[in-house]
């Protein structure tokens, strides 16, 4: 037999996020949609419309600690919601058949549209479910977008591979939770921000609801919750700096040594109890500290030997 590895990604495309659609979904949902203009704007924003409400009710349940509003001024095309200081851009499709994914230029381009995320959702009635299929944030959106240059189609939508959205909803709930919005991410003339993911802004506030999740998970029941908890939380800290360190340096992710930018943060760690750095993106990119061997150099490759019998020729 032979055994194929799994990727987590897979098995999470295997087992994606089904949410339940209610009563109360398809009520509201036909209610809203009564006020659009023709039968197809209708049926889009009854879709968008249960996809915005299934998952504003998912991240009640999950997200205790931050307000989380609904926007429906523009439903008919996509629906927006709000998660603290983050804005979420729902898009609902009834199939991902073809592995397109239609965003519309209105919710790239309009300012007033614009979002931090961008979620996809397979909205299913006859089943009654709507699907998190997965999301991707503006920045993501936009390099694609200039890097292969798209242009909007005849129906003035973006079309982006479906691969490109990340399928774990738990990433998504981690940064609604303990990343900053970055104003950067937005097409708005201001002036350009050092702000990075381990800034002091953003230490003190994912040192204080670390200190909450602390205080709510101790006791001898939930040792071993807190010390995955604290891990992956590590973790995903860490994969998040491997990707900023990429972009800074203009490399793919791959040629990034993980366990580098690990042992890395100890040294900038005495730099920064120095005050000699803040932030430590800027500290790994420069070519005069290239001696943490953050990122790979690329080899010659190996020539192939020669077995032929003549070693010289004739």
């Amino acid at each position: 037999m032979v055994c194929l590895p799994i990727n987590s990604t897979d098995f999470r495309l295997l087992q994606p996020e089904i949410i339940e659609l209610e009563l109360e979904h398809f009520q509201q949902a036909t209610e809203i949609s009564t006020k659009a203009t023709s039968e197809a704007l209708s049926w889009k924003t009854y879709l968008n419309a249960l996809a915005l409400l299934s998952f504003k009710e998912w991240l009640s349940k999950r997200i205790l600690d931050q307000r989380i509003h609904q926007n429906v001024n523009a439903i008919d095309i996509v629906g927006h919601l709000c998660v603290g200081e983050f804005k979420i851009c729902i898009i609902a499709t009834e199939n991902l058949l073809d592995e397109v994914v239609d965003i519309s230029q209105y919710a790239i381009e309009q300012q007033q549209a614009t979002a931090d995320f961008y979620v996809l959702f397979e909205v299913l009635e006859e089943q009654e479910q709507a699907i998190f299929r997965g999301f991707l944030d503006y920045k993501q959106l936009m390099n694609y977008v200039q890097r292969f240059d798209l242009q909007v189609s005849t129906h003035s939508c973006y079309q982006l591979p479906f691969s490109l959205f990340d399928p774990e909803p738990n990433h998504l709930l981690f940064y609604c939770r303990f990343l900053q919005p970055s104003a950067t991410y937005f097409p708005v003339a201001s002036a350009p921000t050092n702000t990075s993911l381990l800034s002091q802004r953003y230490l003190k506030k994912t040192r204080t609801q670390l200190s909450q999740c602390l205080q709510e998970l101790s006791g001898s029941i939930n040792d071993v919750k807190l010390q995955l908890w604290v891990i992956w939380l590590f973790y995903a800290l860490l994969i998040d700096l491997r990707d900023k360190v990429a972009d800074e340096l203009s490399l793919l992710v791959d040629r990034i040594y993980f366990e580098m930018v690990y042992w890395g943060l100890y040294h900038f760690n005495l730099a920064y109890d120095k005050s000699k750095v803040t932030d430590p993106v800027k500290y790994f990119a420069p070519p005069e500290n290239q001696d943490l061997s953050v990122f790979k150099i690329l080899r010659k490759p190996v020539p192939k030997m020669d077995l032929s019998p003549f070693l010289y020729p004739r």
